[in-house]
C-alpha cells in the first residue's frame, strides 16, 4: 500500500511515516498542499481514484 502524509510539522510528518513504514507501507511526505496535489497527479496512492 503506498501512502501520501502531508504535514507543515516536518517533524510530525516524519514521525507518522516512520510508523506507516513499520506497519509495511510504501509512504511519501510532503509538507504543504502544492506539493501533496503535485504528487497525486503523477502517483497513485491508496484511495485515490
Amino acid at each position: 500500500m503506498k501512502v501520501l502524509v502531508v504535514e507543515d510539522h516536518e517533524e510530525l510528518a516524519r514521525t507518522v511515516a516512520a510508523g506507516l513504514r513499520r506497519e509495511g507501507m510504501a509512504v511519501d511526505i510532503v509538507f504543504d498542499g502544492a506539493s501533496a496535489l503535485e504528487r497525486a497527479l503523477v502517483n497513485h496512492y491508496e484511495g485515490s481514484p
